[in-house]
């Protein structure tokens, strides 16, 4: 199974702070869980980000292990070390989904991230974010004006110096 996310989607958060992942993304994080298996809940963890972060980032356990893999390869007196270690694993929390597919964000980060009474569900590959609906719409006339920017150009061409097949002489 690909570990990408894809979609987005707008759910409810209840007064315990409860709220449903949605069911694509709970795929992922099961395909994404070394330890998951049929019967058991996958396991997610949570990043806080930081200060100007304005999204929760969720990544699949082995997602989150690859990042602390390359961490572990930084020079441990560094301040790129310092920071991606908070951002990466003192910021993180490590939850499992409940038996009903959903995961409890705390009161603490409900108001940190203005997550009220619905949170938006946003892919964005290899992890997935959630926002407040009505940061998120900031977000997205952001996005539209860069698409605006764009024109008439084929958005995909922004690939073009990264396409695996362009580098390989393999055909698309």
């Amino acid at each position: 199974m690909s570990l990408t996310f894809r979609g987005d989607s707008l759910h409810k958060v209840d007064g315990k702070g409860r709220v449903s992942i949605p069911a694509g993304f709970r795929r992922v994080l099961e395909a994404g869980d070394p330890e998951w298996e049929p019967g058991r809940a996958p396991r997610v963890a949570i990043a806080h980000g930081d200060r100007e972060s304005r999204r929760l980032e969720c990544f699949p356990i082995v997602e989150i292990e690859r990042i602390a893999r390359n961490i572990r390869r930084m020079p441990k007196r560094s301040d790129a070390y310092r920071l991606l270690t908070r951002l990466y694993s003192r910021d993180v929390i490590d939850t499992t989904l409940d038996d009903n597919g959903r995961i409890v964000l705390s009161q603490a980060l409900r108001e940190r991230f203005g997550i009220k009474g619905e949170a938006r569900f946003v892919a964005a590959l290899e992890k997935f974010e959630i926002w407040s609906p009505d940061i998120y719409a900031e977000e997205e006339a952001r996005v539209e004006e860069l698409f605006d920017e764009l024109g008439d150009e084929d958005p995909l061409s922004l690939l073009d110096a990264f396409d695996e097949d362009v580098e390989t002489g393999g055909s698309a």
